[in-house]
């Protein structure tokens, strides 16, 4: 659909260029999601996966999800999948 812009993020250089590799024009780059610098209030639509668990304590995971808050717009929809809820 052209009338969708996403971007991607992870903290892995080599996840980042085989998704680079896989779509040359995919907007992606490396970043901790705890801090990612994207202005806020920007998207319509924010979608973690496989991200939230790995964090260690409850207070990073919380820190986490607030990022997700920060960037996504006032009504806008953020989707979080975990595949280790007991972590």
């Amino acid at each position: 659909n052209k009338n969708i812009f996403s971007i991607g993020t992870d903290r892995s250089f080599n996840l980042i260029a085989i998704a680079k590799e896989r779509n040359p024009g995919s907007q992606t780059f490396v970043c901790n999601s705890l801090n990612i610098p994207i202005r806020s209030n920007v998207f319509d639509s924010v979608i973690s996966i496989a991200v939230i668990h790995h964090f260690s304590t409850k207070t990073l995971r919380i820190k986490a999800i607030k990022e997700l808050k920060r960037i996504a717009k006032v009504g806008g929809k953020i989707l979080i999948y975990v595949w280790a809820y007991e972590q």
